[in-house]
């Protein structure tokens, strides 16, 4: 194992998205598109799916403070990524990853909130979202 270190280069910048560098392994899933809601009463919209890419809007039912937000994300196959940010700038950020199965969506989350110190500034978490 001597000199291996040695002989790696720098990596250079990349200047692409995920979805542009492998277009050709993701695949769009179109039995996402509709309205979902997790046990909790907050509602995913997922209005758009085109080469695995998603868009939609979000809306919380625990933080009613926070209005409806724009919902972007991944997919390929059943698996999902779905990404949301508030409208106010630091304020929150929330992404969840998971699986559809079975007309349900089972994910795991991690909300980032502005202005809180290290131990209250990442939540975790799982929701199930469920077709409307």
């Amino acid at each position: 194992m001597p000199g291996v270190f040695h002989q790696l280069q720098p990596l250079s910048p990349v200047r692409h998205t995920f979805c542009s560098l492998i277009p050709n392994r993701l695949h769009m899933n179109t039995n996402l598109v509709g309205q979902w809601k997790n046990q909790y009463g907050s509602q995913l919209n997922i209005d758009h799916v085109e080469h695995s890419r998603i868009t939609g809007s979000f809306q919380s039912a625990v933080d009613k403070s926070i209005p409806a937000s724009p919902a972007f994300g991944l997919c390929t196959g059943n698996l999902i990524v779905i990404n949301v940010a508030s409208s106010k700038e630091g304020e929150k950020i929330a992404s969840w990853t998971g699986v559809l199965r079975d007309d349900r969506i089972e994910t795991l989350w991690h909300v980032a909130v502005g202005g809180k110190g290290m131990w209250e500034s990442v939540l975790t978490g799982s929701d199930t979202f469920t077709r409307i």
